[in-house]
């Protein structure tokens, strides 16, 4: 009979140390899921920083790879734009070259001319003007004179106005058989030019009153832009006789 209560005291005390053991465990793997939980949290508060952070570097990538492309285009936009101003100013300062020499040529193919047909020098002379008065008329004025290269009865040399460089602008004249050339008195199908010309004539080395060489002065003005430009050109012609 005594050992009976003592067995039973032994099942309870028993009983009572496994509930014990169970509620820890419990207890311990409340724990761990918490933990495991909180880890899951943290683990996705990372991911979505992390992909914010990637949006973030992928939008500032963006706004540079735009910045260069601008700036490129700009710098490209500004070379063209150069080149194209560079193409047309010279351009403008051939077509200056040209004319000046052209009013060179049309005054020593009217001299050569001359002696050709067997002319005499003071007829050429004074195809330009009178030199002998004052003041000296046409070519001989000091503020120049103007005419066209087509003229062959120089009945188109005409004065300009002072001070130099007042002469009117030259007209441009399409031609389909020579391709084009320049003219000063206008028609109704030449289009204005920017070009001005004036032929300036100085007689020098006198023998007696007659004068063995013309000093030739052509002056072409024009604008590149809001920029005034000019070119001289000189030229002497000698007489034949």
């Amino acid at each position: 009979m005594g050992t009976l209560p003592h067995l039973l005291c032994k099942i309870i005390f028993h009983n009572a140390i496994l509930n014990k053991m169970i509620k820890i465990n419990l207890h311990k793997n409340k724990g761990f899921t918490r933990s495991v939980k909180d880890h899951e949290v943290h683990s996705t508060h990372a991911l979505r920083a992390s992909r914010s952070y990637t949006a973030g570097f992928t939008l500032l990538e963006t706004l540079i790879a735009i910045f260069i492309m601008v700036v490129a285009f700009a710098s490209l936009l500004s070379l063209m734009t150069t080149t194209m101003f560079s193409a047309r100013y010279a351009t403008n300062e051939i077509t200056a070259t040209y004319l000046a020499q052209e009013a060179v040529d049309y005054i020593r193919n009217d001299r050569d001319t001359t002696a050709i047909i067997g002319g005499d020098w003071i007829g050429f002379i004074n195809h330009y003007g009178n030199y002998q008065t004052i003041p000296a008329t046409n070519c001989y004025a000091t503020a120049g004179c103007y005419f066209d290269v087509t003229d062959t009865t120089y009945s188109l040399i005409t004065p300009c106005l002072t001070p130099p460089g007042s002469c009117p602008n030259l007209n441009y004249e399409e031609s389909p058989a020579s391709g084009g050339y320049y003219i000063s008195v206008p028609s109704s199908t030449s289009v204005p030019t920017k070009f001005k010309r004036t032929v300036t004539i100085i007689p020098g080395n006198f023998v007696g009153a007659i004068p063995e060489e013309l000093m030739i002065t052509v002056r072409v003005d024009w604008s590149n832009g809001s920029r005034p430009r000019s070119q001289i050109l000189r030229a002497s012609l000698l007489k034949w006789q």
